[in-house]
């Protein structure tokens, strides 16, 4: 997979955040991610929780990990140290 581009947008319908899952609506601050991958053409979009906790992950032993083999749908949120809601 590679990388295209990545902005801060403000969304135009509901989206999943890539990260942890939650559903943001219409009018949410995201962060929108553009990849390539077997020549099809992908985006997700990532809500400022789940940025800031990736932000942090560099010290972290399981970011080496992630960064091989990409973050799947929703993992974030299985780190122990992902914060908990308020």
């Amino acid at each position: 997979m590679d990388f295209i581009s990545e902005e801060t947008v403000k969304t135009r319908k509901p989206h999943n955040c890539w990260g942890c899952t939650i559903e943001f609506p219409a009018g949410s601050i995201m962060r929108r991610t553009t990849a390539v991958d077997s020549g099809e053409i992908s985006h997700s979009y990532w809500c400022e929780k789940c940025i800031n906790f990736m932000d942090k992950l560099t010290s972290d032993i399981q970011f080496y990990d992630i960064q091989q083999d990409g973050i799947c749908y929703g993992e974030l949120r299985e780190f122990a140290n992902y914060p908990k809601e308020d």
